[in-house]
């Protein structure tokens, strides 16, 4: 399960480069719904194409930025592709995705501390 944060040319790219490498579920999520949306249309018909036999089968889903923290606890794998100069994964955006793994009981303390420190850089 891979997350691309963005829906332009370089987070295309990346899905497809996924595809090939056998990613199975993908998800794109930017600010502008509507556009990732119809990304992730054009890339489902791309992925239905490749399909043979022996492929399982690959989907691409559209993710709503307001839920970032859900969709990063949810990822093996994230690659943000965003042109924005501002940070994209906040120590707010964090907090909350560790909010959702608390409730399962995944990470500890020093997962939280690894992470905070990532949000700074």
């Amino acid at each position: 399960r891979f997350l691309i944060i963005g829906a332009g040319k370089m987070a295309q790219s990346a899905a497809r480069a996924l595809v090939y490498q056998g990613a199975e579920s993908i998800t794109l999520a930017s600010r502008d719904y509507d556009k990732t949306s119809e990304v992730v249309g054009k890339l489902n018909e791309w992925a239905n194409a490749l399909k043979t036999n022996e492929m399982s089968i690959r989907t691409f889903h559209t993710g709503d930025y307001a839920h970032l923290p859900m969709f990063l606890a949810k990822a093996d794998g994230v690659i943000a592709t965003t042109k924005s100069t501002e940070v994209i994964v906040t120590e707010d955006v964090i907090k909350k995705m560790n909010d959702i793994f608390s409730i399962k009981g995944v990470f500890d303390e020093s997962f939280v501390k690894a992470t905070k420190f990532l949000a700074l850089i």
